[in-house]
């Protein structure tokens, strides 16, 4: 604290003089928002959107929905024509996840974030789920560390996103459907692939690939028995057992 009718030396006045205008301009700067990091004065919106385009690799672009409860209880959707910045509006997906669907209805919001050439604003984000489906592009039997699938709606219907690589295995080696006198399995194109995006960025076929035996039978004629199998890939996987005894041929000579 200075009192009133305190006196000072040269260098003592100087260096008062100094603190002062660096306090003037640490108050500046505190006085408000850098001017390339504007405070964002719109308002804040979030809710569900529909996929109007798939623009390739996380790109999307949205029309917002207004939801309308019936009087038998259905939640419907329908598009929104205001505000106008949210009609069919660029949006990214918050992963980069590029197998969104046009139709396709998704969680929405808008966040303050970096922006190219070093400036700060508004930008709308979207979430497509984290299970995702796809059909093989073509029948697949391996080996082959992936499978391309052509992404698709869980009933089935081809979502119009452009093909995908997508992992077999967790471990991302080699994979060779089952086969029997050198007859392949394969994953046909009409089956339904579940996938997911792993914490890398690539997709993975979920679960694990194990093969199972489907069918025994006994041929009496030339008194063999034989199996059938599939591949399958399951989300829990327990261990294998040791080998297990079917049939003790011995006891059967001369059956």
């Amino acid at each position: 604290m200075i009192e009133r009718d305190a006196t000072f030396s040269e260098a003592d006045a100087g260096r008062i003089a100094r603190s002062v205008r660096h306090t003037e301009r640490t108050a500046g700067d505190l006085a408000g928002p850098r001017p390339h990091r504007p405070v964002p004065t719109r308002k804040r919106h979030v809710g569900v959107a529909e996929i109007i385009t798939n623009d390739d690799k996380g790109a999307y672009t949205i029309t917002v929905q207004r939801g309308a409860i019936s009087a038998a209880g259905v939640l419907t959707y329908s598009a929104r024509t205001e505000p106008a910045g949210l009609v069919a509006a660029a949006a990214v997906e918050r992963r980069g996840v590029a197998v969104g669907g046009v139709g396709q209805l998704v969680r929405y919001w808008d966040e303050y974030a970096d922006l190219p050439d070093d400036e700060t604003g508004m930008r709308l984000v979207i979430d497509v789920g984290e299970i995702f489906y796809g059909k093989p592009a073509e029948a697949f039997s391996g080996p082959a560390e992936t499978v391309t699938l052509d992404p698709c709606t869980r009933a089935g219907t081809d979502n119009g996103a452009a093909n995908l690589a997508v992992h077999l295995k967790a471990d991302r080696t080699s994979y060779t459907m089952p086969s029997v006198d050198g007859t392949p399995t394969t994953l046909a194109t009409t089956i339904i692939v579940p996938f997911t995006l792993g914490a890398d960025g690539k997709y993975y076929v979920l679960g694990a690939p194990v093969t199972v035996v489907t069918d025994v039978t006994y041929n009496t004629t030339d008194k063999k028995f034989y199996k059938k199998v599939r591949a399958v890939w399951v989300q829990t996987v327990g261990t294998e057992s040791i080998n297990d005894e079917i049939i003790d041929l011995v006891d059967c000579t001369g059956v």
